[in-house]
Protein backbone atom coordinates (compact mmCIF):
# COMPACT_ATOMS: atom_id res chain seq x y z
CA UNK A 1 0.00 0.00 0.00
CA UNK A 2 2.79 2.63 1.15
CA UNK A 3 4.65 1.59 -2.43
CA UNK A 4 1.45 2.53 -4.23
CA UNK A 5 1.09 5.73 -2.20
CA UNK A 6 4.77 6.81 -3.00
CA UNK A 7 4.36 5.75 -6.53
CA UNK A 8 1.63 7.66 -7.45
CA UNK A 9 2.31 10.85 -4.79
CA UNK A 10 6.56 10.36 -4.24
CA UNK A 11 8.10 9.93 -1.59
CA UNK A 12 7.91 13.75 -0.58
CA UNK A 13 4.53 13.67 -0.14
CA UNK A 14 4.92 11.45 2.80
CA UNK A 15 7.18 14.50 4.56
CA UNK A 16 5.20 17.57 6.00
CA UNK A 17 7.39 20.54 6.17
CA UNK A 18 6.56 23.87 7.59
CA UNK A 19 7.52 27.30 6.01
CA UNK A 20 9.58 30.42 7.59
CA UNK A 21 6.49 33.12 7.66
CA UNK A 22 7.39 36.55 9.33
CA UNK A 23 4.38 36.17 11.79
CA UNK A 24 5.33 32.58 12.76
CA UNK A 25 5.61 32.15 16.09
CA UNK A 26 9.06 32.74 17.80
CA UNK A 27 10.37 33.55 14.59
CA UNK A 28 12.94 35.65 16.49
CA UNK A 29 13.67 32.96 19.25
CA UNK A 30 17.02 31.80 19.77
CA UNK A 31 16.45 29.72 22.92
CA UNK A 32 13.56 27.65 24.50
CA UNK A 33 13.29 26.54 27.75
CA UNK A 34 10.64 23.23 28.23
CA UNK A 35 9.88 21.67 31.85
CA UNK A 36 9.61 18.00 31.23
CA UNK A 37 8.90 15.22 33.88
CA UNK A 38 8.82 11.33 33.02
CA UNK A 39 5.25 11.35 31.75
CA UNK A 40 6.58 14.37 29.23
CA UNK A 41 5.26 12.57 26.08
CA UNK A 42 4.02 12.68 22.20
CA UNK A 43 3.15 16.51 20.87
CA UNK A 44 5.60 17.90 24.09
CA UNK A 45 8.57 15.75 22.37
CA UNK A 46 7.53 16.32 19.00
CA UNK A 47 8.03 20.67 19.79
CA UNK A 48 11.72 19.35 21.28
CA UNK A 49 12.85 17.24 18.04
CA UNK A 50 11.42 19.84 15.71
CA UNK A 51 12.95 23.28 18.04
CA UNK A 52 16.45 21.59 17.95
CA UNK A 53 17.58 22.11 14.58
CA UNK A 54 16.77 25.82 15.14
CA UNK A 55 17.33 27.29 18.44
CA UNK A 56 19.19 26.26 21.75
CA UNK A 57 16.43 23.84 23.57
CA UNK A 58 16.88 23.58 27.59
CA UNK A 59 15.27 20.89 29.32
CA UNK A 60 14.69 21.53 33.07
CA UNK A 61 13.10 18.67 35.15
CA UNK A 62 13.03 14.61 33.98
CA UNK A 63 13.58 12.33 31.26
CA UNK A 64 11.16 12.56 28.87
CA UNK A 65 8.80 8.99 27.85
CA UNK A 66 10.43 8.93 24.33
CA UNK A 67 7.57 8.26 22.32
CA UNK A 68 8.15 9.16 18.60
CA UNK A 69 5.73 7.32 17.04
CA UNK A 70 1.96 7.69 16.45
CA UNK A 71 -0.70 4.63 16.33
CA UNK A 72 -4.45 4.18 15.31
CA UNK A 73 -6.93 1.80 16.95
CA UNK A 74 -8.75 -0.49 15.63
CA UNK A 75 -11.61 -2.59 17.23
CA UNK A 76 -15.66 -3.05 17.16
CA UNK A 77 -16.86 0.01 19.13
CA UNK A 78 -20.77 -1.33 18.80
CA UNK A 79 -20.19 -5.09 19.77
CA UNK A 80 -19.54 -5.49 23.98
CA UNK A 81 -18.50 -8.76 23.50
CA UNK A 82 -15.86 -8.29 21.47
CA UNK A 83 -12.85 -8.67 23.18
CA UNK A 84 -9.76 -7.86 20.65
CA UNK A 85 -8.46 -4.74 18.69
CA UNK A 86 -4.95 -3.53 16.83
CA UNK A 87 -3.15 -0.61 17.29
CA UNK A 88 -0.48 -0.50 14.81
CA UNK A 89 2.09 2.08 14.28
CA UNK A 90 1.26 4.40 11.68
CA UNK A 91 3.52 6.90 12.03
CA UNK A 92 7.55 8.03 13.03
CA UNK A 93 8.20 11.65 13.53
CA UNK A 94 11.13 13.17 12.24
CA UNK A 95 12.60 16.79 12.36
CA UNK A 96 14.33 18.82 9.64
CA UNK A 97 17.28 16.84 10.40
CA UNK A 98 16.25 13.68 9.83
CA UNK A 99 16.57 13.04 13.43
CA UNK A 100 14.25 10.78 15.56
CA UNK A 101 16.78 9.10 17.60
CA UNK A 102 14.21 9.68 20.97
CA UNK A 103 13.21 6.50 21.94
CA UNK A 104 14.32 6.60 25.30
CA UNK A 105 13.26 9.71 25.96
CA UNK A 106 15.62 13.47 25.78
CA UNK A 107 17.74 13.57 28.98
CA UNK A 108 17.08 17.14 30.24
CA UNK A 109 19.70 19.59 30.96
CA UNK A 110 18.99 20.33 34.32
CA UNK A 111 17.74 17.24 36.38
CA UNK A 112 14.93 18.14 38.60
CA UNK A 113 12.60 15.41 39.74
CA UNK A 114 9.12 17.00 40.97
CA UNK A 115 7.52 15.82 44.98
CA UNK A 116 4.34 15.80 45.76
CA UNK A 117 5.20 19.45 47.08
CA UNK A 118 5.27 21.20 43.57
CA UNK A 119 4.08 24.50 44.48
CA UNK A 120 1.51 27.22 43.13
CA UNK A 121 1.26 26.78 39.20
CA UNK A 122 2.88 30.36 38.44
CA UNK A 123 4.18 31.71 41.41
CA UNK A 124 7.96 32.32 41.02
CA UNK A 125 9.14 30.03 43.52
CA UNK A 126 7.37 27.02 42.53
CA UNK A 127 10.63 24.75 41.85
CA UNK A 128 10.40 24.39 38.14
CA UNK A 129 9.28 27.67 37.51
CA UNK A 130 11.89 29.12 39.27
CA UNK A 131 14.79 27.27 37.85
CA UNK A 132 13.39 28.38 34.46
CA UNK A 133 13.44 32.25 35.71
CA UNK A 134 16.40 31.61 37.17
CA UNK A 135 18.05 30.74 33.77
CA UNK A 136 16.64 33.22 31.75
CA UNK A 137 17.69 36.06 34.98
CA UNK A 138 20.62 34.77 35.63
CA UNK A 139 19.61 34.97 39.22
CA UNK A 140 16.47 33.88 41.56
CA UNK A 141 12.90 35.47 40.71
CA UNK A 142 12.50 37.54 43.21
CA UNK A 143 8.55 37.91 45.00
CA UNK A 144 7.06 41.50 44.60
CA UNK A 145 5.69 42.81 47.45
CA UNK A 146 1.70 42.24 48.08
CA UNK A 147 -0.01 45.41 47.87
CA UNK A 148 -2.04 46.93 50.22
CA UNK A 149 -5.11 48.81 50.28
CA UNK A 150 -4.55 52.44 51.40
CA UNK A 151 -5.29 53.44 54.68
CA UNK A 152 -8.47 56.04 54.92
CA UNK A 153 -7.00 59.35 56.79
CA UNK A 154 -9.79 60.98 59.06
Amino acid sequence: MEAAYIAQFGIESLRTKFTAEANNVGNQLTHFIILTSSGTASASELIINGLRPYMGVYLIGDTTEGKNLGSISFYEENDPLNKWGMQPIVSQAFNSLNQSDYTDGFAPDEKYVETLHVGVLGDVHEPMLAKALTRILGHAPARRAESTPPVAVR
